[in-house]
């Protein structure tokens, strides 16, 4: 199960939920305070940094600002963005060099035919764009 905002509420999780809500002025803060920007924090499950918590939240802004500052790039930031649905946030993931890998795929797989598709296809595309095809 991926991290909902109810699920947000009443964890520690205070610098992936503001990623996740798109606050970037508290993202700084916390930042500047020195908070880990690749820390998993408590009360998340799949999208457990606040990078991940972020592209799941659909925050353009807060995902360039954490991998401006050094937030560490995977494949899942794909899932979590597609799972947004928001194509800005993915296209934003794939210009920073998102790829698919492993983790991405498994997560896919878990997913329903209708749902992996569909999520396949956004990310896929995002892909396309970045490469130029």
């Amino acid at each position: 199960m991926l991290v909902s905002l109810a699920a947000l509420a009443g964890c520690g999780a205070t610098l992936s939920k503001a990623a996740y809500t798109g606050d970037l002025a508290r993202v700084d803060e916390l930042l500047k305070q020195g908070y880990d920007i690749n820390k998993r924090e408590r009360g998340f499950e799949d999208c457990g940094t606040p990078l991940l918590a972020a592209a799941f939240g659909g925050q353009d802004a807060v995902v360039q600002e954490l991998l401006k500052r050094g937030a560490r790039l995977d494949g899942f930031v794909l899932y979590c963005a597609a799972h947004s649905g928001k194509i800005s946030t993915l296209n934003v993931a794939a210009r920073a060099g998102a790829k698919k890998d492993e983790k991405t795929m498994a997560a896919l797989a878990k997913l329903s035919p209708v749902n992996r598709a569909e999520m396949l296809g956004l990310i896929d595309a995002a892909l396309a764009r970045r490469d130029g095809r």
